[in-house]
């Protein structure tokens, strides 16, 4: 019994980090790059080189250790993390998965998403 809720909470864990890396590559391959890393130049003080890859690891890391919740009837999840004062969002109904960015209203506009 011991063994098999072991290897359950292992394979949930092997599961919920896949679904962060696939997620976390999609959201960072897609417009938030563009938009908020190189036209708003948001992250300049967190990238220390803004390259995709770096945007991709640091959205993945919000994602692994930032407050997390749910809204839209379920549908979109939403990550926060306040020492960066990031948001990652994932809609499924998007074409890049979703997006990450750094609100303004910080924490306040993670907890105002319904």
């Amino acid at each position: 019994m011991a063994a098999a809720v072991l290897t359950f909470a292992v394979v949930r864990n092997l599961y919920k980090m896949w679904r962060i890396s696939r997620l976390s590559r999609r959201i960072a391959s897609g417009h938030a790059f563009d938009k908020h890393v190189v036209k708003k130049n948001e992250f300049s003080n967190i990238l220390k080189c803004p390259t995709k890859e770096e945007f991709k690891k640091h959205v993945r890391h919000v994602m692994k250790h930032g407050k997390h919740k749910k809204f839209a009837g379920g549908k979109k999840e939403a990550w926060y993390d306040k020492n960066s004062n990031t948001i990652v969002i994932h809609d499924p109904a998007n074409k890049d998965g979703g997006t990450a960015f750094r609100p303004h209203k910080g924490e306040q506009y993670f907890n105002d998403l319904k």
